[in-house]
């Protein structure tokens, strides 16, 4: 490995925002498309 810790470490930190951004992206569509089938789901 040719990287310093710094580097590594700001590498790990950047990865572990972007997926949980991702993760909340993810989750909020998933909730606005889940949700209204769900209501949909139990009127019906």
């Amino acid at each position: 490995l040719g990287h310093l810790p710094s580097d590594a470490g700001v590498g790990v930190l950047y990865l572990l925002i972007c997926r949980t951004r991702v993760a909340e992206l993810i989750a909020g569509v998933g909730v606005v498309e889940v949700a209204p089938n769900a209501c949909h789901v139990r009127w019906d």
